[in-house]
């Protein structure tokens, strides 16, 4: 709501973030004292999944908006005396929203961008999920770029390259291997794709690309 952006002003912090849920839960002067204290005790335990999986959309988008959709149709379930959050059903509709928003980070990606991650894909399947750096990936797209003829000078530019991982990383579509990394030159660090194999391939599906980078994607992704 508009109150909500109002106190809160910029994007909030996940403590924020966490207040802002349990207020959409629970409208003040809507909600009875059990059902209050039953979300406070909900999102306060630390070790619970679904405060795990709320982080993690926060994480990748901090929207506001995002986190109503999440909430506003919770599924809830008769237990005792009074209904609670079907908790396993609260953390599907999560890891749903969770890839609908990484979706949509991919459909609105740049042709290098694509590139990269398509690269990144095919070192992960080639590799068994093993590690890999820029270096690899550029690797892996020059290699794309001689069979497509020998077109070597295409590559990108090397700080546009390294722009768009950290786009990645950002996105949370990468995840880099530790922070202990952080004097690694960037082209070494170590990283993993952070989006599952078969999800990455559904969302390419409804990509518009040039018709080689398509072919390469379906290559890879074996569509």
């Amino acid at each position: 709501s508009s109150g909500i952006n109002a106190e809160y002003g910029g994007p909030p912090t996940f403590d924020e973030y966490v207040s802002i849920a349990k207020e959409i839960l629970c409208p003040k002067n809507e909600s009875s004292v059990a059902w209050r204290t039953y979300v406070d005790d909900l999102f306060d335990s630390s070790n619970y999944k679904i405060k795990v999986y709320l982080e993690r959309v926060y994480n990748f988008n901090r929207s506001i908006a995002l986190l109503k959709n999440c909430l506003t149709w919770v599924p809830l379930k008769m237990d005792s005396s009074m209904q609670k959050i079907d908790t396993d059903a609260f953390e599907e509709k999560l890891i749903e929203v969770f890839k609908d928003s990484k979706a949509a980070v991919i459909q609105s990606m740049s042709r290098l961008e694509c590139c990269i991650l398509i690269a990144m894909a095919r070192l992960s399947t080639k590799h068994a999920n093993q590690p890999f750096n820029l270096e690899m990936v550029l690797h892996e797209y020059k290699e794309f770029l001689a069979f497509e003829g020998g077109k070597i000078n295409a590559l990108p530019n090397h700080d546009l390259a390294v722009q768009a991982l950290e786009k990645m990383v950002k996105s949370q579509l990468v995840r880099t291997l530790s922070s202990r990394q952080s004097k690694v030159q960037k082209d070494y660090k170590l990283m993993y794709l952070n989006i599952d194999i078969m999800d990455l391939t559904n969302i390419f599906k409804t990509c518009t690309l040039p018709s080689s980078i398509q072919k390469w994607a379906q290559s890879v992704l074996t569509f």
